[in-house]
């Protein structure tokens, strides 16, 4: 007999929302499904786009990670600090009751980054949850979690004590779609021109806005085709990324980087760091967020403790 239904999950973050239902055991039982990010709703649609989104699945509890529960959500809730922890984390989602089911919202993370800034996260925590959940005890590793404001994560003895985020992804966008470098050419892929970006980026010569010129200049003397821009722009603001990266967290970097994510970004940040020459692996980012709300889900009692087969 399969599992029943149990939970029903959602990575809501600024761009999108992915959405999966949990049976008993923790395991997808439904296939994984899309919706739209914070950014593109008010507070007063989000509601109706959750419920709208999962209206044929179970009457089960909801529990949502990311933007949701951020200042811009419709359900904002609080953050906890480091370390990230599995009780720290669950001790703290928040309950709502609406007539269409109830509804749990993961808190974010918030800290002093290495530069003794403010900083923080939602949905990451989850799943960095994930990924702790799933690996083996390391004494120390890196991960990244390539996004619209993407993340770097210090792991020690299995905890994640340190993070910053850079603006590599909203920043691609935001030159993409604005400014004369690229004129919208089009979504980078990996290529010549995406290596080139992410060299110069690499060059410790200069900061980016040095650098950023270029890929208007290599059009005009014709080493760079227009069809080519946004690819060695990406390549140039993720090179840009990792330096600084490299700076900030020093020789660990060398022990090895987990990228968590599968998608295209993950991809292009893996070859990055390749090109860097730093030790990398890659990890699907919807196998760590499962993971992460299993997690969540058996800490709350949602979810059974001894999973079958």
């Amino acid at each position: 007999m399969s599992a029943k239904p149990a939970l029903i999950c959602g990575n809501w973050g600024g761009t999108a929302l992915r959405v999966y239902c949990l049976d008993e055991n923790g395991r997808l039982c439904r296939d994984l499904r899309f919706g739209r990010g914070i950014n593109q709703l008010t507070k007063a649609e989000q509601k109706a786009h959750w419920f709208d989104l999962v209206s044929d699945l179970p009457k089960v509890p909801h529990l949502i990670c990311g933007s949701a529960g951020s200042n811009l959500g419709w359900l904002e809730t609080g953050y906890v600090g480091l370390p990230i922890s599995l009780n720290a984390i669950a001790s703290k989602v928040a309950w709502f009751d609406f007539d269409e089911g109830r509804v749990g919202i993961v808190p974010g993370v918030k800290a002093e980054n290495p530069l003794g800034e403010p900083d923080t996260m939602r949905s990451e925590e989850t799943e960095i949850l994930g990924f702790l959940e799933n690996s083996e005890a390391t004494r120390q590793r890196v991960l990244c979690l390539p996004g619209t404001h993407n993340k770097w994560v210090t792991v020690i003895e299995n905890e994640a004590r340190q993070f910053f985020t850079s603006l590599t992804g909203e920043t691609f966008h935001a030159l993409n779609k604005n400014t004369v470098l690229t004129r919208g050419s089009g979504a980078p892929s990996l290529g010549v021109a995406f290596d080139q970006g992410v060299k110069l980026g690499l060059n410790p010569k200069g900061a980016l806005l040095q650098k950023l010129y270029s890929v208007r200049a290599r059009q005009i003397d014709g080493s760079l085709s227009a069809g080519d821009s946004a690819s060695f722009l990406s390549g140039l603001l993720i090179g840009a990324d990792i330096l600084g990266a490299k700076e900030i967290i020093g020789v660990s970097m060398q022990l090895g980087v987990t990228v968590i994510g599968g998608d295209p970004l993950g991809e292009s940040f893996e070859r990055a760091l390749k090109l860097a020459e730093i030790p990398c692996d890659q990890t699907s980012g919807d196998d760590a967020c499962v993971a992460g709300f299993t997690a969540i889900g058996r800490k709350l009692g949602l979810l059974s403790d001894n999973p079958r087969i």
